[in-house]
């Protein structure tokens, strides 16, 4: 009996088949949109929450003053606190990172360039990052021991087995380790992302790091962030800070929130672009809905006198309401493995858009878009499905269907259709438009053709005193070489050392003399000629120079957001203090005001931004060809 149906539906596509194929082009394309725009939306909201125990996770964070942004902080390193003093908390994880091009891994005779994350030996305790290989619970005591994921460990090693392979990191010390674990590459809704992992105790690692606490059951925030609010007092530069936690899975929407001085978190998330997206979801979905209703209406004369033919015939309602619902799942059937084949195809397209390896499963893609497709089709033909029963079979064989009352019913829906989809072309030039901007807008700095590149990472001093002097010597030597090179090679038009534009870091600053308190500005460490690479507009005073300035004196160039938003007149009446170097520093001088330029999202304005004169080997070097 079910070959019969599926025969008459096949029969009844043929007989109607530039309907048919416009229904499958609408429903396949809507939900190709829908299951694409779904995927994104569910690994952004679900980031961070597939460890077992992702609710009672928290990173400790410290706000230096009530007007500054909290950062991520770690007071079991700089403040002695130990956690087994609290009953509350089961656990603790101390984790920095190294992004990418600060760290190198050296194989042989061939440097690669990994995300290094530092960790204790209780990471495997808190977080749930599968270990393909190797012990957990004790490869990061070992300090001879490193961990690498799967995907980078085909990059360094090719075909060849990883474990107990010899590499050398260099980072702040040069340390030689034995591959004793491989773990499963973190998942793309993971804001934490490494390609190695190192034990904290195998060397020494300058980075800004946070802890991260396990809390036991009936944990109370609150009550806990209460004790531990002032530990930071007992340090001098943290006499007046608010220690605190946040949870873990909150920390991907509070980008807005922090201050952007770690890099443990890689990416982080924008709820309202994930509001923005549901409503396109809606609005697809609807349009579609409403398309595939409209096409199976103008089919609706050729339904009715198939009704009363088969009623002549015989047949009973039950008989033509199966035919429908055969007809209804081959189009469902059909449109999912056409979808499905088109989201296998489309997505690495989509994942280079959005900078997410998304990666999910062909059967779960397929359930995903059976499910949108059912849905959207089963509201789609409730109303040509109640019209067909309702119209007596007389009507339809007369071509009478669509007038009267039926004929302004379809004008509604044709008008809600047209009205949401010119809604949403509208949308789509304006984003386009926007993105355009984005792209496009002159960011007030000279970026083409400038390259960024370290050839000196951060170094910590060991060894006696000798050893560190012939090391320092021949760092010098070799630095020197790399300027020598630099300024010989013709293809290069000029050069310096500083940090990116696009990447600042944060630190608490005042006006001296001001009853307010410090709050967390954007910042750059720079050197001479940095403002001439960048093409950078000094709009008053003057840019630090070799001969007049040195390195780590007191002194700053600001832009004009924090000229305006400390409402300064004249920059040389004013001084500025640091809140980490007012113990150590004098207050700073503003010696120039460098015109405003585009250092955060195009979609926030200007911010106040503070310059320093670093002249570090560690810097970056900036080099303009």
């Amino acid at each position: 009996m079910l070959l019969h149906y599926i025969k008459m539906a096949i029969r009844n596509f043929q007989a109607g088949r530039l309907i048919f194929a416009g229904s499958l082009i609408t429903i396949s394309l809507g939900t190709l949109c829908i299951s694409l725009l779904i995927t994104f939306v569910h690994n952004e909201l679900s980031t961070d929450k597939f460890h077992d125990r992702s609710d009672d996770i928290y990173m400790t964070t410290i706000q230096e003053s009530d007007r500054s942004r909290p950062s991520s902080f770690s007071p079991s390193g700089i403040l002695n606190f130990d956690h087994r003093d609290y009953p509350e908390i089961e656990n603790l994880v101390t984790l920095m990172k190294y992004r990418e091009g600060e760290a190198r891994l050296i194989r042989s005779e061939s440097t690669f360039l990994p995300g290094v994350l530092v960790a204790d030996s209780t990471f495997f305790e808190i977080f749930d990052f599968p270990l393909l290989r190797g012990d957990e619970k004790t490869v990061l005591s070992d300090p001879n021991s490193a961990i690498i994921t799967g995907q980078y460990a085909r990059t360094v090693f090719g075909d060849t087995d990883p474990m107990g392979e010899p590499v050398t990191v260099i980072a702040d010390e040069t340390t030689l380790y034995t591959i004793r674990g491989v773990i499963k590459d973190p998942p793309p809704n993971s804001s934490v992302t490494f390609d190695i992992i190192l034990p904290s105790h195998s060397a020494q690692f300058n980075r800004h790091g946070a802890d991260f606490l396990l809390a036991g059951s009936g944990f109370n925030k609150e009550a806990f962030s209460e004790k531990i609010s002032d530990i930071g007092e007992v340090h001098v530069q943290f006499t007046d800070s608010k220690t605190d936690i946040i949870p873990f899975t909150d920390i991907y929407f509070s980008g807005d929130k922090l201050s952007g001085d770690s890099y443990l978190i890689s990416r982080y998330g924008d709820r309202t672009a994930i509001f923005i997206l549901i409503v396109i979801i809606a609005v697809i979905a609807v349009i579609s809905a409403l398309n595939f209703s409209n096409l199976q209406i103008i089919n609706i004369n050729s339904w009715i006198k198939n009704i009363g033919v088969t009623i002549i015939n015989g047949a009973g309602r039950r008989q033509i309401l199966v035919q429908r619902i055969v007809e209804f799942m081959l189009i469902v059937i059909l449109s999912a493995f056409i979808v499905t084949l088109a989201f296998l195809y489309v997505l690495p397209y989509f994942n280079n858009l959005t900078n997410i390896p998304l990666d999910p499963l062909p059967w779960n893609i397929l359930l995903l878009n059976g499910g949108i497709l059912f849905i959207l089709a089963l509201f789609a033909l409730i109303y040509p499905a109640v019209l067909s029963f309702r119209v007596p079979a007389i009507v339809g064989l007369k071509n009478n269907i669509l007038s009267g009352r039926y004929l302004y019913r379809q004008k509604l829906i044709l008008t809600a259709q047209f009205a949401l989809t010119i809604i949403l072309f509208v949308s789509s030039v304006v984003v386009g438009k926007q993105l355009s901007l984005m792209l496009d807008k002159d960011l007030g700095f000279r970026d083409e053709n400038i390259a960024r590149m370290k050839f000196f990472p951060f170094r910590v001093a060991a060894g006696s005193r000798e050893e560190r002097m012939k090391e320092l010597e021949e760092r010098e030597a070799n630095y020197q070489y790399i300027l020598n090179e630099l300024n010989a090679n013709p293809a290069i038009a000029g050069f310096c050392r500083g940090d990116s534009p696009l990447e600042p870091f944060s630190m608490p600053w005042k006006l001296r003399g001001v009853d307010d308190d410090y709050e967390t500005y954007s910042g750059l460490g720079v050197t001479p000629g940095y403002d001439e690479l960048l093409g950078l507009d000094i709009v008053e005073g003057r840019f630090f120079d070799e001969e007049r300035d040195r390195s780590r004196e007191s002194k700053v160039v600001i832009n004009q957001s924090a000229k305006n938003h400390w409402n300064i007149d004249d920059p040389e009446d004013v001084f500025l203090v640091n809140r980490y170097w007012e113990v150590m520093m004098d207050d700073f001088e503003i010696i120039g005001v460098v015109r405003d330029f585009n250092f955060e999202h195009l979609s926030a304005r200007p911010q106040p931004l503070i310059m320093v004169f670093f002249d570090d080997m560690n810097l970056d070097f900036l080099i303009r060809f």
